[in-house]
């Protein structure tokens, strides 16, 4: 799926603006395969120091997820 969705926004990048390189909020982008490969999880314990796990309690996901806004 990872490769699947890698390929479509490169396409449509390159279809759309002639390449992979756009320009988000200011920010520049490089769609170009591959792309950095990192689960969710870890994301989310890099950026709010945060641990969260399918196997946790929705309960306990809901009230993590309240508390950072999402």
């Amino acid at each position: 799926m990872m490769d699947l969705v890698e390929s479509i926004c490169s396409e449509a990048a390159t279809a759309a603006a002639g390449t992979t390189v756009i320009t988000v909020e200011g920010r520049e982008l490089d769609l170009k395969p591959p792309w950095r490969r990192v689960r969710m999880a870890d994301l989310i314990d890099q950026v709010h120091g945060v641990r969260m796990h399918p196997s946790m309690a929705l309960e306990e996901a809901r009230a993590i997820c309240d508390r950072l806004g999402v």
